[in-house]
């Protein structure tokens, strides 16, 4: 299943932990993860932060249950796409998840 969530007036370093906070506290382990910060071409002062997680359900596993995909800055948008594999949670614990990102962030999302 695949989620995508728009974002205004939030740093995206913050959605990306948030994130990465909330998925762990659900059974997900953090396989990989990385982030990069990149210039924008007309403001030395703006950057576009971009940051990509994987989990898996057991610990240094290969097989992702879940990924996460953050880009964006705090002036513009920041978007998300949370992917998560169908049955690597259950529906209980994915409801759950994705009530909590909405009580945490749902101020910030764009409808």
């Amino acid at each position: 299943m695949e989620y995508r969530k728009i974002y205004s007036r939030l740093k995206p370093e913050l959605l990306f932990d948030t994130l990465k906070d909330l998925i762990t506290k659900h059974g997900g382990h953090l396989e990989s993860a990385s982030s990069d910060n990149y210039s924008v071409t007309d403001s030395s002062s703006d950057f576009i932060f971009k940051g990509t997680m994987v989990f898996s359900r057991v610990k240094n596993s290969s097989a992702a249950c879940a990924s996460v995909y953050v880009m964006g800055s705090e002036r513009k948008d920041s978007r998300v796409i949370l992917d998560i594999e169908p049955g690597a949670f259950g529906e209980a614990a994915v409801k759950c998840l994705l009530d909590e990102v909405d009580f945490l962030l749902g101020e910030y999302e764009k409808k």
